[in-house]
């Protein structure tokens, strides 16, 4: 074991070389330094900072009066205006008096006092179970154990999720709009039951910067609705900003970057972070962390995104997910008259516009790769901020080269085609084996879908199976991943590979060589005829270089997974494919013999629904097309 970790070790001295290894180690060391210190002192109740500590020169009154005098120029109105629109703002901000969530699954919970340490999903399936995180353990030391096989164990991400906070805006545009006292009161409670549950470095609402950083941005959001109140007195002002001040220290010594690599959880505590800086951009030193800030927030923007504007990390609902976080940090640096790269307005754009090539209708994105429903502020991103940013689009097709996407997308049709895409300087925890798989939607009503992720560490069984081959709309051999899953639930070994194709607007075309043990290649290819409206499927395999394929007995399997609202009637070899009783395709092949079974769906973390799924097997022939038409 030592030996193993030598030979590790001198590779990455060999890898990095003397500089940064030096700096990778100094910054250890430096760690393990910082943790022994706040460890002692956050069990000893001394962590959190004291007004008198962040700010001996300036009281409290007086930066508290600055701050609100000063709040419009640094917090932009624009950011909350989805809010203004929501039409039943008090319906929900009655649910959270009254201490009433619905969320990653849970189904409707009422606490009596608020759940911020359980998985109070897990304790509404399984009374007995241990769901409860403690609440005094330092947050290094907290351990997330995965559940192994398909027995459930409690989530880390279910009081993550409370403890974002998205529900203090929809609180305070409650009172802002009514002057009802009872929005007020319950914020306060909240705040001060969040604090003291809470302390600075204990338990599971330190563990993640990224929960921290998001966290930070709801409670400013909050502090807009509330900071003009006389019935808040100062004292808990104080303890609201120092709380706030103790986010701001944490996220300095826990920058989440892994090996070189980041993703969005960096770019979650660079943007929480900037909102921090102007919040406390009173106290010295803070300009200049300010500007180190908006430095890195432009450095992660050209690495995480794409030229085509699509996040790199494979899951257009986490590129969704960054572009809320590029959204906040743009609109305030439009407010300030921050200058940004010449670039950066274009291609931020271009997320937008990924985002509207994505979506068979106004309401959802079509699912590829993870989907763990996150989102930055309650309303998330709106169809009026895609519509504001996006770039016109003239064409019915578009190719996502670096992402590896083909979409088509006509008034009454929407589809695309997943490609094996991928560079090494790319995370590839949130991609799934997804290579060739197919989504449909007719007149903006979903027909074959990606299944979804539905947990991450609850199940690493129910993990790997959602993000499996056979759970894709895709054609693969017997039983065998395009690329291993294993006990490594944020990994999966992806070889490099860069995808070209010449534009065509009737066909989109796809291979991979991920079967690499079996010297083959697979063939894809979505034809679109629009005067017969017909949708024409062609796979088939060939060999790789000419290379011997030792296949055997080996079948090939077809899958397509339908959305639940969906359903299918077997006619002869025919599928009709209904949606409330009305008929929206018919599935055939000359050359395969369908049926239909059962599988499952995730439409959103935490949730799994039964839905249908028609499937095929055939002997494996090289250089044979097989043919499936889908007539609308």
């Amino acid at each position: 074991m030592q030996l193993g970790k030598l030979i590790h070790y001198a590779k990455r001295v060999v890898e990095l070389g003397p500089r940064k290894s030096y700096i990778v180690l100094k910054n250890r060391f430096d760690k393990q330094r910082f943790y022994k210190t706040w460890k002692y002192k956050a069990e000893h109740n001394s962590a959190n900072h004291k007004w008198e500590a962040i700010e001996k020169k300036l009281s409290f009154s007086f930066f508290l009066k600055n701050l609100k005098k000063n709040y419009l120029l640094f917090f932009p109105s624009i950011i909350v205006e989805p809010l203004e629109q929501e039409k039943n703002i008090n319906f929900l901000a009655n649910n959270f008096v009254e201490k009433t969530f619905n969320f990653l699954g849970s189904g409707k919970i009422t606490f009596e006092k608020m759940a911020w340490h359980e998985d109070f999903r897990l304790k509404k399936q399984q009374v007995c179970a241990d769901y409860i995180f403690n609440k005094n353990c330092f947050y290094q030391n907290i351990i997330i154990n995965p559940g192994k096989d398909f027995s459930l164990v409690k989530d880390i991400k279910v009081p993550w999720e409370l403890s974002r906070c998205y529900h203090f805006s929809v609180l305070g545009k409650a009172f802002k709009q009514t002057k009802d006292k009872i929005f007020l009161d319950a914020f306060v409670e909240q705040i001060n039951d969040w604090i003291k549950e809470n302390r600075f470095m204990l338990g599971a609402n330190w563990v993640c910067p990224m929960e921290v950083g998001i966290r930070a941005i709801s409670w400013i959001v909050a502090f807009d609705y509330f900071k003009d109140s006389k019935v808040i007195d100062e004292n808990f002002w104080e303890n609201f900003v120092c709380s706030l001040y103790d986010h701001f220290f944490y996220l300095e010594h826990n920058w989440e970057i892994y090996d070189s690599k980041t993703s969005n959880h960096y770019l979650s505590d660079l943007v929480g972070y900037f909102y921090l800086c102007f919040f406390f951009l009173d106290l010295p030193g803070v300009k200049e962390k300010k500007e180190w800030c908006f430095q890195e927030i432009v450095h992660e923007f050209d690495k995480q995104i794409f030229d085509e504007g699509a996040n790199y990390e494979g899951s257009t609902t986490y590129h969704v997910l960054v572009a809320e976080l590029f959204y906040l940090f743009f609109e305030m640096c439009k407010k300030n008259s921050i200058k940004l790269p010449y670039y950066f307005e274009e291609k931020f754009s271009k997320m937008f516009s990924f985002i509207d090539w994505c979506m068979p209708n106004d309401k959802k994105i079509i699912t590829i790769g993870d989907n763990d429903s996150g989102k930055i502020l309650y309303h998330g991103i709106t169809k009026k901020i895609i519509q504001k940013y996006k770039q016109e689009k003239k064409e019915i097709k578009k190719d996502f080269f670096e992402f590896g996407l083909s979409i088509v997308k006509t008034k009454n049709v929407h589809m695309s085609l997943r490609h094996h895409t991928y560079k090494k300087q790319q995370p590839s925890g949130h991609f799934h084996n997804d290579a060739l798989s197919v989504t449909l939607a007719v007149n903006g009503m979903s027909i074959f879908v990606d299944p979804g992720s539905y947990l991450y560490t609850p199940s690493s069984g129910w993990r790997n199976v959602f993000r499996s081959t056979c759970m894709h709309n895709t054609f693969f051999l017997d039983d065998k991943e395009f690329i291993d899953c294993d006990e490594r639930l944020f990994f999966l070994d992806i070889p490099e590979k860069s995808f070209f194709q010449k534009s065509d607007q009737k066909i989109i075309k796809s291979v991979h060589n991920l079967y690499k043990n079996k010297n083959i290649q697979a063939h894809r290819e979505l034809f679109f005829n629009q005067e017969q409206n017909v949708i024409i499927l062609a796979d088939w395999w060939q060999r790789d270089n000419a290379a011997n394929s030792v296949l055997g007995s080996l079948k090939t399997n077809w899958n397509f997974v339908v959305d639940p609202e969906i359903n299918l009637v077997q006619e002869k070899n025919n599928i009709l494919v209904f949606k409330k009783k009305k008929k929206l395709a018919t599935m055939s092949s000359e050359d395969l013999h369908f049926k239909v079974g059962s599988t499952f769906y995730s439409s959103e973390y935490g949730k799994k629904v039964s839905t249908q799924y028609i499937f095929s097997q055939a002997d494996i022939k090289i250089d044979q097309k097989i043919i499936i038409k889908i007539c609308l």
